[in-house]
């Protein structure tokens, strides 16, 4: 008999495991059921793979078997399966984790639910004569626009408020199609400024008038793979200086607009290049990129490292063009058997064809003379760079230095070459900036002032003064560092591997790049419709100014124009000095004209004080809830009043005080300890909605509570549950009543001068306190209110308490381990006292008063009164007389276990005791039952 064996493949067996590990999703065909957001009112209410449970004290919530990073974006609404509203998406977390905007209203367990939305894995049809805004980051497995008898459009509008992502974005991972529509009708997808990527794209009109449209303005549409289109009424068009990158091949021959500015890429490998109209065209990625016909360029031809141009037997015509990073010299270029001026093998291919650059100028360095910039025999055709002139600065012993006002459009410094800037002399960029070496420069200025153009290299450039005098974005691809960047007219954005900054009103591609300022900078973001967006990088500067519409400080900008500063995930602005607000006037300091936006997963770090105007407060705090803000000064700190919905770290010894307002996970001292915290005597509302419901955080320092009124949550937040043995919340109002929460405690002191106020302990509940108790707090008239609270001292080590020998209402001891020690008289006598087994109080010579007793611990007392403790009660546990000198008085009553450790005085038997189990006298102790008071031992 033979036994087969089968063998899986690698690849199989992987895939098993995939499907066998991970919940199974099932895609969805959704149709858009109405006009509307993307987010959610445009589409149906959808069920979704497994169960889901939500509480009423989180905005979490949980799933079992569930598919939330496939099947729910940020701004669903979560529905139970009858069509209740459970609530709105805010973030998704993983696949059983998601935050909703607010607390459900009902606690449900393990139920069945729908999203009203669109995720991952659905395939989505956009309905005849539906009109969808995309409002946030979204990603569908396919999109089909439906065969349209009415016009039909999807626009990428603004972010969504809600969502971590700054520009809107779709990405179709599989196919998007466009139906023929009917009756003159177009479907249309608006990508304005927004980001499409598409797997493949099908346009599928064939007549003019009934139209499949795609409009871009400066956005971006990228297609990686195929595109393929019908005859007539497919159009693409431009109507600014956006994107288009194109991965795979083209099949058909859809309508092309241009705009000056705009931009085609085919970033695949082998490609073939159509024969659109081009105003700018950059063959990137690798391959060969093969060209079908003639074509004209306006703008700049760009040929990337690592790709060949085969340019076929035509003579086509660029404006200007670049070979990797460096622009090239007007004049025909080609390969090999072209009959072209420049021959260049390294970037075209061996063809009859060649391209005809109709401008441009490569002017290089050469210093044959000497290092003077401004001398013309240092230049290749002996002439100074002028604005039009793009430089090239090679490794050469003479290196130049810039010592007089100087000027070119692109500039590259090559690898291994040095720039000098002399002194606080000036160099004006109108293009490109790529820096492979080194620039020195100075107490000098670099001023750009290009459109749409970057600052990139392989070098970290350090300039001293950057000017950006732009009327559109710059992008910056490689790290900065310098003394102070001043934006003059619109923007700058760093791009590349992930997320980093952005100057500026559009919202392009970010990236991991760093701009630091020194500790005399100041930044100053804006100020027209502004914005700098920190992404995976690092921001540091002094002194922070954010400008929303004209309040007379600098810089002065007009009505309803907006600023913001903005950290996203991973990024970490360091603000060593202060956040300063200018909204649109004194009396509107609310107006969200000047932002501070600390999106999930992004820090912010501050010394200084945070959203101070002048003596006021001003502008608007968002937040995600993954998001950090951090107080690290060396001194007092303030912030105003803002609700933070993400972690507000305070490491500050010298303390933080708040303005008020909700937070969302305060995080007191854990990498400074003795920090301080005062909530300013405004209410801080801590949420606490995270998944172990971590409210405060107080790691190691002191919370003083500075708030007077009491609401449902009192004055200190609600529900504590991880305040860190050692630590202390202090409630500490002057001359002002105050109510005391019960609540859990590490150390709890109450403190300040009430004169004819009172402070408050709760009616009912149990204040725990698992460190030290102290009562600093003086009256004239008013006095300590104790009525229906219970205080639990329940810590595991030692423990003091001192009420200033106010009375208690009820008092538990509940340390199993260690010691607490009574600094002042225990007076429970209107309430009750009680220990358990194995805890100790030690009264010292302090006296104990108590009403209803539940003793089971051990308590010692060395008082040497007539009554140390009261007299007649039934003693479990065990009590111990251990005055160090003079006699004590042994009181009546029961006791379980007696001890007299009293060596050096009488102890006296004050009247009838009953020892239950046992007595023990001590060794040297002295004992008197004077007028024959009944002693019974119970052995």
């Amino acid at each position: 008999m033979k036994t087969k064996c089968l063998f899986l493949s690698r690849a199989v067996l992987i895939a098993l495991i995939f499907i066998f590990s991970f919940p199974m999703v099932k895609a969805a065909s959704i149709t858009s059921n109405a006009s509307g957001l993307w987010s959610s009112t445009a589409w149906p209410s959808t069920l979704r793979t497994g169960t889901i449970s939500v509480t009423t004290v989180s905005k979490v919530i949980t799933g079992s078997g569930t598919a939330f990073l496939s099947e729910i974006s940020p701004g669903n609404i979560i529905y139970t399966t009858g069509g209740t509203s459970i609530g709105i998406v805010t973030s998704v977390t993983d696949d059983t984790h998601l935050y909703l905007m607010f607390r459900p209203s009902s606690a449900l367990t393990a139920i069945s639910f729908k999203s009203q939305g669109v995720g991952a894995v659905d395939d989505v049809t956009i309905a005849s004569g539906a009109s969808i805004t995309i409002d946030g980051q979204y990603t569908v497995a396919s999109l089909t626009f439906a065969a349209a008898s009415a016009n039909t459009t999807v626009t990428m509008g603004i972010s969504n408020p809600i969502s971590t992502c700054n520009a809107s974005a779709l990405t179709v991972t599989g196919n998007m199609s466009m139906a023929v529509p009917t009756g003159t009708h177009n479907c249309t997808f608006a990508v304005g400024r927004g980001t499409l990527t598409l797997g493949s794209l099908t346009m599928n009109a064939t007549t003019s008038g009934n139209n499949n449209i795609i409009t871009i303005s400066t956005g971006v549409l990228t297609v990686t793979g195929a595109i393929t289109t019908g005859t007539t009424g497919c159009q693409i068009t431009f109507s600014n200086a956006g994107l288009f990158n194109i991965g795979g091949s083209v099949t058909g021959t859809p309508s092309f607009t241009k705009v000056t500015g705009c931009t085609v890429n085919y970033n695949g490998g082998a490609q073939t290049v159509n024969s659109f109209g081009y105003d700018n065209l950059t063959l990137s990625s690798s391959g060969t990129k093969t060209f079908a016909a003639l074509t004209a360029i306006s703008g700049a031809l760009t040929i990337n490292d690592g790709v060949v141009a085969a340019l076929g037997t035509f003579s086509h015509t660029a404006n200007r063009l670049a070979l990797g990073s460096v622009s090239q010299n007007a004049g025909t270029w080609g390969g090999t058997g072209s009959g072209a001026t420049n021959i260049n093998t390294t970037y075209f291919a061996a063809n009859t064809g060649k391209v005809t650059a109709a401008a441009g100028t490569c002017t290089q360095w050469t210093g044959g003379t000497n290092t003077a910039w401004s001398t013309t025999t240092n230049w290749i055709g002996g002439a100074v760079p002028t604005t039009t002139s793009d430089v090239f600065i090679p490794n050469v012993t003479n290196k130049p230095v810039i010592g007089a006002a100087a000027m070119c459009h692109d500039l590259t410094i090559g690898d291994g070459a040095t720039l000098t800037v002399s002194g606080s002399n000036t160099l004006g960029v109108s293009g490109n900036w790529t820096n492979n070496g080194t620039l020195t420069p100075g107490t000098g200025t670099v001023t750009f002032s290009g459109i749409q153009k970057t600052i990139s290299g392989s070098a970290t450039t350090t300039f001293y003064n950057v000017v950006v005098t732009s009327t559109a974005d710059y992008t910056m691809n490689s790290n900065i560092s310098c003394n102070k960047f001043t934006l003059e007219a619109s923007g700058l954005t760093l791009a590349g591997d992930f997320h980093a900054f952005t100057f500026g009103t559009s919202n392009p591609v970010m990236s991991a790049g760093t701009v630091v300022l020194d500790a005399t900078g100041t930044l100053y973001p804006g100020p027209i419709l502004s914005k700098l967006a920190v992404g995976g990088g690092r921001l540091t500067t002094n002194l922070i100014q954010i400008t929303g519409a004209d309040q007379g400080a600098p810089p002065v900008v007009t009505a309803n124009d907006i600023s913001m500063l903005e950290v996203s995930k991973g990024g970490v602005i360091n603000c060593n000095g202060n956040l300063e607000f200018y909204p649109t006037n004194a009396d509107q300091k609310q107006k969200e004209d000047a932002m501070l936006r600390v999106d999930d997963g992004g820090t912010f770090n501050i010394t200084g004080d945070f959203g101070m105007y002048f003596t006021g407060r001003g502008g608007n705090l968002q937040s995600g809830p993954g998001s950090t803000i951090h107080f690290k000064g060396s001194g007092l700190q303030m912030m105003g009043s803002y609700g933070f919905n993400g972690i507000f770290r305070v490491n500050n010894t010298h303390g933080v005080t708040w303005g008020g307002g909700n937070i969302f996970d305060l995080l007191i001292g854990d990498s400074l300890a003795g920090s301080v915290y005062y909530d300013g005597g405004d209410l801080t509302t801590i949420n606490g909605d995270n998944f172990e419901v971590i409210q405060l955080d107080l790691v190691s320092g002191t919370y003083f509570v500075n708030r007077t009124k009491s609401n449902q949550s009192g004055p200190f937040p609600w529900l504590v549950t991880n305040i860190s043995q050692g630590t202390t919340v202090n409630y500490n109002v002057v001359n002002l009543a105050q109510s005391v929460v019960a609540d859990n405690y590490a150390n709890l002191i109450i403190s300040g001068n009430r004169f004819a106020n009172n402070a408050t302990l709760p009616s009912s509940g149990t204040i725990g306190v698992s460190g030290d108790y102290t009562l600093t707090a003086t009256f004239s008239t008013g006095n300590l209110i104790t009525t229906g609270s219970t205080f639990d001292f329940n810590g595991t080590g030692a423990q003091s308490i001192n009420n200033a020998g106010k009375p208690f209402n009820n008092v538990t001891i509940s340390n199993p381990t260690g010691i607490c020690t009574a600094l002042n008289a225990i007076n429970t006598a209107s309430g009750s006292f009680s220990s358990v087994a194995g805890s100790t109080l030690d009264m010292g010579t302090n006296l104990l008063t108590v009403g209803t007793l539940s003793h089971l611990g051990t308590l010692k007392t060395q008082n040497l009164t007539s009554a140390p403790i009261t007299t007649g009660k039934t003693w479990g546990g065990t009590v111990i007389y251990n005055a160090a000198t003079g006699g004590q008085t042994i009181v009546a009553g029961t006791y379980y276990n007696l001890m007299m450790g009293n060596t050096s005085g009488l102890q006296t038997v004050a009247g009838n005791i009953n020892v239950q189990h046992a007595l023990d006298v001590g060794a040297g102790g002295n004992f008197t039952n004077p007028s024959g008071k009944v002693v019974t031992v119970g052995l």
